[in-house]
């Protein structure tokens, strides 16, 4: 599991935690923590304004096909998803980090969109 584990924080540009109390048979991933890595102050806010943690849940697995569950129903903060690292192969979890990065982008390129647009008079 280690190797499926360092491959997704990996893909994702993500620090691992290597203490000893990470079993690493599941990662808990801060997207909001993501998006700030990867984003602008302004993107951010928008966001968190335009996309709950359940509208991302729901995009992620119509969009790209990856079902993840809510992080806070595992004691993990808001903002948070839950990916088990019990059943696929480390490749599939390299391709986990790509669709989560895809479904950002995604956003970034709609809220570059509704940025772009007049304001309402």
């Amino acid at each position: 599991m280690h190797e499926r584990y360092t491959t997704l924080m990996d893909t994702l540009g993500i620090e691992p935690d290597t203490s000893r109390e990470n079993a690493q048979y599941y990662a808990i991933v801060d997207i909001n923590a993501l998006v700030k890595k990867r984003y602008d102050d302004a993107f951010v806010a928008w966001k968190e304004e335009n996309v709950t943690d359940v509208d991302f849940l729901g995009d992620l697995a119509k969009r790209e096909g990856v079902v993840l569950m809510y992080g806070p129903g595992f004691d993990a903060p808001e903002g948070c998803v839950r990916i088990s690292l019990a059943n696929l192969n480390k490749d599939d979890y390299a391709e986990i980090g790509h669709r989560l990065g895809e479904l950002l982008d995604e956003y970034h390129a709609r809220y570059e969109r509704e940025k772009s647009l007049p304001a309402a008079a």
